[in-house]
């Protein structure tokens, strides 16, 4: 009778609100140093539309950005409610069944005898020796739930971060094709002057206009990225209507880094914390229990333990009431086999994961490093070699040896070799970001940035000749 007491005081468990949200919060933090936010209520709601709208005031940084993802994405608002789903399993697994009550009432057909009743109240007995069980078992799905939530959020701040370094280099890149459109209509001014003077033919003339229109499509190209990597934050940023047009993106790709993190210490942080990892290991224990459960219950099944009462002939007959299926073919070999089965399999997947996660490590390190020289290539080389190459240009181009065509080249090659070394630093800082991505958390702090990509410098020239 206790017990049927507490099952009946067990039911009433209330289901916490809060879910596991504040583990989700802690192992953000941990890994990004932002703050994951949960919105479940209208007065929170207000205070999240307050907060984007005073970030998108101000130009938008890498960090900021990020933040308004973290409180606005309505995407990842939905994958919280995960753990509201988990955590109402692992309340309904620590509860007894409810009991079952049986009535069955016979009326005679004739003579006046009186009728017959049958009664039985009964519950689940087999719940009171696998509850706990079943609570471990739900606890570690629960876990694995508030693990894999934590990991989407860390991918949606990977690729805010990542689309933030695409708008940052569509902007930069706009505006250097801006520049060689500008240039290249100067020219062809030029070459329209010096045709009607005389002074150039029609094949020259035709293939100004030739680099002319095709600058101008360029740069129309180049206007498109970037509305395109605009659209790609306001997705990810959860922003429409006028916030979507409201913010700007002020700040230029930062330089290349003067260090980067030794292999053996990110292999080792990609193992200490990331997610995806914790998750599969997680599953395996809950599959230990369910194995365990297996074992040592899988052949018991008693379907109800209860009392049954009589009435019959005004005379009530109570007595014990129980329902059990007998183990005579089926002792549970099938389940503690399967289960046993699926153990193997999850904990040979948890070491090809890990297998795995070292690799991706190795191949984004790889990936970063070849991106890293071919900006430092282009920083340290090819840059300088073509800004000498026009210096040395103006000067031919000032004893008139040269003409002004030949000078517009040149500037227009080290346009293009600046432009290349923007791309270079956009594909370097989104390498850092899988880099990130694959190690399951934000990479230590370098000590030192590099200099920054700046445009090319702007020389003056006399079309004196």
């Amino acid at each position: 009778m206790r017990r049927v007491v507490c099952a009946l005081a067990l039911a009433g468990c209330s289901v916490p609100p809060e879910a596991g949200f504040p583990d989700v919060q802690r192992s953000v933090g941990e890994r990004t140093g932002h703050q994951a936010y949960w919105h479940r209520d209208e007065r929170t709601e207000q205070a999240i539309i307050s907060e984007v709208k005073r970030l998108l005031r101000e130009p938008l940084t890498q960090w900021s950005a990020v933040r308004v993802a973290l409180v606005n994405n309505r995407e990842l608002q939905a994958t919280y409610e995960e753990l509201g789903v988990a955590q109402a399993d692992l309340v309904q697994a620590g509860m007894l069944g409810n009991p079952s009550l049986g009535v069955d009432v016979r009326l005679p057909t004739t003579g006046e005898l009186t009728p017959n009743v049958e009664g039985d109240l009964g519950i689940d007995f087999m719940s009171f020796f696998v509850i706990a069980a079943r609570k471990r078992i739900a606890e570690a799905h629960f876990e694995a739930a508030k693990v894999r939530v934590a990991h989407e959020v860390l991918e949606l701040c990977a690729e805010v971060t990542e689309a933030y370094h695409e708008l940052q280099a569509a902007q930069q890149l706009a505006a250097v094709n801006l520049t060689l459109a500008q240039a290249a209509q100067g020219s062809y001014d030029s070459a329209i002057a010096m045709h009607r003077a005389g002074n150039l033919n029609e094949l020259r003339l035709a293939e100004e206009q030739g680099l002319y229109e095709g600058a101008r499509l360029e740069l129309l190209e180049s206007q498109s990225e970037v509305t395109f990597a605009r659209e790609k934050m306001n997705r990810l940023l959860g922003l429409w209507g006028t916030d979507a047009q409201s913010w700007k993106v002020t700040e230029p790709l930062a330089g290349i880094p003067r260090d980067e993190v030794s292999l053996s210490r990110l292999e080792k942080l990609a193992i200490g914390q990331r997610l995806d990892l914790a998750a599969a290991k997680r599953r395996t224990l809950a599959l230990a229990e369910s194995l365990g459960l297996a074992k040592n219950w899988g052949w018991l099944s008693i379907e109800e333990v209860g009392a049954a009462a009589e009435l019959e002939d005004h005379l009530w007959k109570v007595g014990p009431h129980a329902e059990v299926q007998l183990p005579l073919f089926d002792q549970g070999q099938a389940q503690v086999a399967a289960r046993r089965a699926e153990l193997r399999q999850s904990y040979q997947r948890v070491t090809a994961l890990a297998v795995n996660i070292r690799s991706e490590v190795r191949v984004a390190r790889e990936q970063l490093l070849m991106h890293r020289r071919k900006a430092e290539h282009y920083r340290d080389v090819v840059i300088p070699l073509r800004e000498r190459i026009v210096e040395l240009t103006l000067e031919q181009y000032n004893f008139m040896l040269l003409g002004v065509f030949e000078l517009l080249e040149k500037k227009k090659e080290e346009a293009e070799a600046y432009r290349e070394y923007v791309r270079a630093v956009r594909d370097y800082w989104i390498a850092r970001g899988e880099l990130a991505r694959s190690v399951g958390g934000k990479l230590p702090r370098p000590r030192a940035l590099g200099k920054a990509p700046s445009p090319p410098p702007k020389r003056e020239h006399h079309h004196g000749h």
